[in-house]
């Protein structure tokens, strides 16, 4: 099966008697349980479920959060909770993501087809409204995009796999605003970025003391420089060093005045 448009499989009381049923959800990259789950490219049936791990949706329990995202012919990627895009502004594509689901894999994004075309991304201040978001794989070889503004809109940000993986054209990004301190996956986040140069962050930054990973989260990031000098170096690419530059030792993150 390949049903790219999938987004939700409603059902009401459903209890699956299947036994086998290998690669059910191959090419489902957009599917969303009602509990956030994205199924994988091996899932099987035993994902007929409606739990954490499960792909089925109940109408009575329904907790995805839902926002939408407008492609402009100005290369503008807007991403919001508004339901209709802006007038004036001719539309390339448009269509919604689960604010809260734990997408794990390339292309699922309604203007995957146009990504080449987006230069600059807005994360509208009305993406607040969402208590719990998961960038996994947002702006994935993204790499006209020369500028991302609003992430500090975000809030309850779990999951940052691959966020800004191989955004050749980004030289610096502003993560004022955001709190950490709900962060658990920075894998990747900023893998082949090798053109950004600065991170910035506010000055109380810091990520939680516990229970947050990420492998290789500045994976070739050449050109990356901490607010306190630290260059970039392989050996120091993992999660430890999403930190400002000096406080508390070496890291890419610098410190933004208010």
């Amino acid at each position: 099966m390949s049903c790219p448009s999938l987004e939700t499989i409603w059902t009401d009381g459903f209890t699956s008697s299947a036994t086998s049923g290998s690669l059910m959800f191959s090419g489902c990259s957009r599917l969303v349980g009602g509990l956030g789950y994205v199924p994988g490219q091996m899932d099987n049936h035993a994902k007929l479920n409606y739990g954490v791990d499960g792909v089925l949706t109940d109408p009575a329990d329904d907790r995805c959060e839902w926002f939408r995202c407008f492609l402009y012919a100005d290369g503008g990627l807007v991403l919001t909770a508004a339901t209709e895009p802006e007038a004036g502004r001719e539309l390339v594509s448009s269509g919604r993501l689960c604010a809260n689901a734990r997408y794990n894999s390339v292309g699922y994004q309604p203007w995957y087809d146009h990504r080449h075309d987006v230069e600059a991304v807005e994360i509208a201040a009305d993406m607040a409204t969402y208590d719990h978001v998961n960038t996994n794989y947002w702006f994935y070889g993204h790499g006209g995009i020369a500028s991302v503004t609003g992430m500090g809109n975000l809030c309850g940000v779990r999951e940052m796999q691959h966020t800004f993986n191989s955004c050749e054209g980004l030289t610096e990004i502003d993560l004022s605003g955001l709190d950490p301190s709900s962060l658990e996956d920075l894998a990747y986040t900023f893998g082949g970025c090798g053109s950004l140069v600065t991170i910035w962050a506010d000055a109380d930054w810091a990520l939680p003391s516990s229970g947050v990973s990420g492998f290789q989260t500045f994976y070739q990031c050449a050109s990356l420089v901490g607010g306190a000098g630290t260059t970039y170096a392989s050996s120091r690419a993992g999660y430890q060093y999403m930190r400002i530059d000096g406080v508390g030792g070496a890291g890419y993150l610098t410190a933004k005045s208010s």
